[in-house]
Formats: structure tokens, C-alpha cells, sequence
């Protein structure tokens, strides 16, 4: 598809910042940049992962862009560790703009050092006229100035085994009983009930020699459904570590 590229025309290209490191993808981009040359505007999502100006990606993409003088980051999280991270992003935009082509000058002028060797940023400085030299390259759109929809969560419910449902019905059953004789006295013990309810939920129980032991999980299953209509990488959280183990064992090695 790409040899149908024309400089004359609006044309887009898009990719993940780690393609940079792969030799199929530098080259494609390598190659869009030479159709259009000057016309290009760079834009590079999520700029954190350009603050580091010495790690891989940022030097090849640096290299690749140098025909390019439209430059642009974005992200979600403006608020970095400290200023060094925002020095690699403007050296990437222009090093002018700070008018600092080193880190260590830059450090000298906004940081306070420290630790091993005088190495750490413990703190800053002059942080006024950071944001005053800066301030002219920076828009910053808020949630509410988007008019942005507020988030959606969908709840995905199953149905318990039958075996779940007995043991949380003799759990439930213990319990009152113990409260029937006045042996549950604190909200402590009622807390750890619910562990145990949660437990079995999640597809497994705990003996009294704090043995774990797997039963059927449904939880799984309707996990499983929804990851398959799911594409991409996906973050699932979960409850306890053994469920971490769960999950791991039903993806195998597509699962860290």
C-alpha cells in the first residue's frame, strides 16, 4: 500500500512508538517522510515515552524527524517526575524553546541536585521561569472544556456453580449461627467472611491449614468471554494473587 503515497494529497501515518526499534518500521516511516519531506507534522502520542532523550526510540526518532520541523506531544498526564522529563520532550519539539541543548545545563538552571554523587534531582528551581518560556508552546484542554462523556463501566454477571452456591450457603449458615451463640463479636471476623465469600467467587478455597484449593469458576469463563471480544492488549485486575495465577495459567505465555 505504501507506494501509492503522492505528496500531493493528505496522507496519514500511524504507529506505536516501539515500531521505531523494528527495521520494517523505521523504514516505512523513513520512507513516508521522503514523499513528503517538509510537509510532514510529527505527532507523538503519549510523550512520556520520549522523556528519556537517551533511550532508543527517542534518538531514532529524533534522527527520522529532522527533515520534519512541525513538531508535536500529547498526554494525559502533564505532571512529571521532575523537569528533566519535560526537558527530553521539548529537546525532541526544539531545543530553543528552553534554549538548552545539554542536560546537565539545564539542570543547572532548574534543578536542585543530590543523592549518590550530586546526581538525583532532589528539587527545583527558578520553576517561574520555566513556565513562563514555555507557556507559549503549551495548550492544555481540560475534561470539562471537552465537554467530554462521563465513563462508561459495564457489569458482567455469571452464575455460580453449584458447589459455590453450598459453601456459600454453609458459610452463611456458620456465621449466623456463631452470631446466634455470641462468638462474633467484632466487624474483623464478619470482614473476613467476606474474604471468604470473595475467595470462593473467584474460584477457589482455603482449607484451615491456609491450603488453597481450585473448584469450578464461572468467574473465569465470563472472563474469558469477554476478553474474546476484546482486541489488543488488555489490563485485567484482580482481586487476590491467586486469582493472578489463575488468569496466567488459562492465557499461558500471552499472559505477564
Amino acid at each position: 500500500w505504501f507506494g501509492k503515497q503522492t505528496p500531493e494529497k493528505l496522507q496519514i501515518f500511524s504507529g506505536n512508538i516501539d515500531m521505531l526499534k523494528s527495521g520494517k518500521g523505521k523504514e516505512a516511516l523513513e520512507a513516508f517522510i521522503a514523499v513528503h519531506g517538509e510537509k510532514c507534522i510529527v505527532n507523538v502520542d503519549e510523550a512520556d515515552s520520549i522523556k528519556n532523550m537517551t533511550s532508543q526510540r527517542s534518538k531514532i526518532l529524533r534522527e527520522i524527524c529532522k527533515p520534519i520541523i512541525q513538531r508535536a506531544t500529547m498526554t494525559g498526564t502533564p505532571i512529571a517526575k521532575d523537569l528533566t522529563d519535560e526537558f527530553g520532550i521539548f529537546y525532541f519539539l526544539d531545543p530553543n524553546i528552553i534554549g538548552h541543548k545539554y542536560k546537565t545545563s539545564f539542570q543547572a538552571q532548574y534543578c536542585r541536585m543530590g543523592g549518590f554523587e550530586n546526581r538525583q534531582v532532589v528539587g527545583h528551581k527558578n520553576i517561574e521561569a520555566f513556565k513562563a518560556i514555555t507557556a507559549p508552546h503549551i495548550f492544555r484542554a481540560t475534561k470539562a472544556e471537552l465537554d467530554l462523556p462521563e465513563k462508561v463501566y459495564d457489569v458482567v454477571t455469571f452464575d455460580m456453580s453449584d458447589e459455590q452456591k453450598r459453601l456459600f450457603k454453609q458459610m452463611k449458615e456458620e456465621f449466623l449461627a456463631n452470631m446466634d451463640n455470641g462468638s462474633i463479636a467484632s466487624v474483623n471476623n464478619a470482614a473476613a467472611m467476606l474474604v471468604r465469600l470473595q475467595q470462593i467467587s473467584c474460584g477457589f478455597i482455603v482449607d484451615e491449614e491456609e491450603n488453597i484449593h481450585e473448584i469450578q469458576n464461572p468467574r473465569l469463563e465470563a472472563l474469558k468471554t469477554l476478553r474474546a471480544g476484546i482486541s489488543g492488549k488488555t489490563i485485567i485486575w484482580c482481586r487476590f494473587n491467586r486469582d493472578v495465577e489463575i488468569v496466567k495459567k488459562a492465557y499461558g505465555d500471552s499472559a505477564v
